[in-house]
């Protein structure tokens, strides 16, 4: 049922900007830091998430610095997609009243 939410332009545009650098963060960790596929991409969502569970480390000072404009760049991107669906789902609802009028 979320699902149908998800198609809304903004999300959409949000969601591919998101995935673009996912994969760049994952690739850059993986030359910097030497880390496999998984772990980088592991990484990357961990940071993007703010879990930091700290069981991969950044060890070179260029990867520092893309993890910091990471959690500066996607959190918020994260929580203005949250934001989007949450909009979407009450104007939907909303709608839907109003016909039952």
């Amino acid at each position: 049922m979320l699902f149908k939410y998800l198609t809304h332009p903004k999300l959409l545009v949000l969601l591919f900007i998101a995935g673009v650098l996912i994969i760049f963060g994952t690739s850059v960790f993986m030359v910097l830091e030497g880390w496999s596929l998984i772990d980088a991409l592991y990484f990357t969502v961990a940071t993007i998430m703010t879990v930091g569970y700290g069981d991969l480390i950044p060890t070179h000072e260029l990867s520092k610095i893309l993890a910091i404009l990471y959690m500066l760049l996607l959190i918020p991107a994260l929580l203005v997609g949250v934001g989007i669906i949450a909009d979407t789902i009450h104007e939907k609802q909303n709608g839907s009243i109003n016909k039952k009028k």
